[in-house]
Order: C-alpha cells, then structure tokens, then sequence
C-alpha cells in the first residue's frame, strides 16, 4: 500500500525563505514519514537573485514545485504550511485544514502589520525581535510558539534591522522546526491589551526629506534618520542629498549649537533641539 506523502509549503521571500527552504530540503529525508515540498514566492520575486535572493530562483534549481497562490496548493489537513514575509493575507479558507503558521519581524503583540523594520528605530526601541506564530484570519494575532529577542544597537538602519530579523527568524524557524511538523508545539495566546499596530498607510514614503531638525530633538532626528535608511528602496534626503548614516555628536563643544548648521557636500553637522547630530551623505561621484 503506497504512503500518503505530507507537504510542507514556504510561502515568502528573501534569505529568511530561502534559507528555510534548503534546510527543509536536507532535514525532511531524515525522518521516517514521506513529506514534500512547494513554494509560493511573492507577486514581486523576480526569478534572479539581487540585493536579496530569489525563493523562485532557488526553487527552480532545486527542483521543488513552484505556484502562484496558496489556493493552488491545494493543502489539506495533514500539510503544513509557512509563511515567511509572505506579501498577501491568507485566510484560512485557502488552508484545506492545514496548519500554518507566521514568522513575523516584531516581538508580538508590538508591531503587528507593517513596516517592522522603521518603527521600532522611528519610536527609540535599544531591543527588538522576531515571533513564530499560529497563523489566524487577523492580522498578525495569532497564538505565540517562539519569540527570540536582540539588540539593536544605536547606528542600526532599517536596513540593518532587516538583515537582523532574516538572521534571527531562521534561527527561530530551525528551533521550533521538529516540533512543528509533529503537531507537538506550545502555544500562548498573545496580550492584545499590549498590542501595537501600524497599517501601510503609517509612513508617508513620498515624504524623505529632512527639513525641521532645528525643531527635533537630537534621539528623535538621528531615529527619524534611521528608520528611512533602506536603500534598496529610498535614502531620506537633506539639502538635495541622499543620506546613509546619522548619528550622534558626542561631549561639550563649546558654542556648537550657537554656529548653526553645517552642510557640505560630503556630510553635515545638525543643530537640532538639544545637541548636534551627523549626517553623511551617499557619495554620488561614481554614479553615471
């Protein structure tokens, strides 16, 4: 009598989906039942690598089935699925009765939705990090499994942040991996009296220029700063040119904020609300 073979699918992008999807390739031989993979990559991967890896690419070298939507799936109730930084809500009706679970780039309840790598820099978060969750039919709400908590260190970008969560989510991801497929994992309801939530609407991206410093304090410019440097998609902006770090200056300069702002071409010093702040700018020579 032939075995019924189990599924696991990957939904998502980036190193985090990738790096999920070849550890689930070499592990899944090692147990005793049958299971197989597919990927839904996301609307916008583009079939090559670029400043972040293809889960397309890697699964077309791999040999692993690709599809469009979760519906073509067609999962069922002994399928397990993933999402990781997958671009579309699945409900649970697309599911087949398969388990599916969210690996989210905040330490939940905090940050549900959007933009994970820019708000914790833009309110002064030291520390953030990445949740393994039950995925349910609101919006980053299900119940907890694993969370695992780090520094963010005061230079860190939101593009800094991203690479962070991508290190620390496979960690979580290869942790809770055995347990998962067994149906053996713990689970916590989350706090929602603790809960944060930012739509995409929250950030205004049209908006990148830096202009009323003198009115900020120095935490809040070098965090604003921070939370914009993404470069793949946009560097904030001052006096006409893309900026790439901010940080603080540091001990007693006398008469600093009495000097004003110093703008050159290469970076600018800020004098803002209660202290100075550094800025340096991308170096444009080498463009065409």
């Amino acid at each position: 009598m032939a075995v019924e073979r189990r599924r696991v699918a990957v939904c998502g992008k980036g190193a985090i989906a990738c790096n999920a999807l070849g550890y689930l390739a070499d592990v899944l031989p090692l147990l005793t039942e049958p299971w197989e993979l597919a990927v839904v990559p996301v609307r916008s991967d583009p079939g090559v690598d670029r400043w972040e890896p293809s889960l397309r690419a890697q699964s077309e070298r791999s040999g692993v089935p690709v599809v469009d939507s979760v519906e073509a799936l067609a999962l069922g109730t002994r399928d397990v699925l993933f999402s990781l930084q997958y671009d579309r809500i699945i409900r649970p009706a697309q599911l087949g009765g398969a388990r599916a679970y969210n690996l989210h780039f905040s330490p939940l309840p905090r940050y549900r939705g959007c933009y994970p790598s820019m708000w914790p820099l833009r309110n002064g978060e030291a520390a953030s990090g990445v949740t393994l969750h039950v995925l349910e039919a609101g919006i980053d709400d299900g119940d907890i499994i694993d969370q695992q908590h780090f520094a963010v260190p005061p230079f860190t970008t939101a593009f800094d942040l991203y690479g962070l969560y991508h290190a620390h989510g496979y960690e979580v991801f290869k942790r809770n991996l055995p347990d998962v497929l067994a149906g053996r994992e713990r689970r916590q309801p989350q706090d929602a009296n603790a809960a944060t939530y930012y739509d995409r609407k929250s950030i205004d991206f049209t908006a990148i220029d830096i202009v009323d410093w003198r009115a900020m304090t120095a935490d809040h410019c070098v965090d604003l700063i921070r939370s914009l440097i993404f470069e793949p998609f946009q560097l904030p902006r001052l006096a006409g040119r893309r900026i790439v770090a901010a940080e603080h200056v540091v001990g007693d300069w006398p008469g600093a904020l009495h000097g004003g702002d110093r703008i050159g071409t290469r970076s600018a010093l800020l004098a803002c609300r209660d202290g100075l702040v550094r800025v340096r700018f991308k170096d444009e020579s080498a463009l065409p």
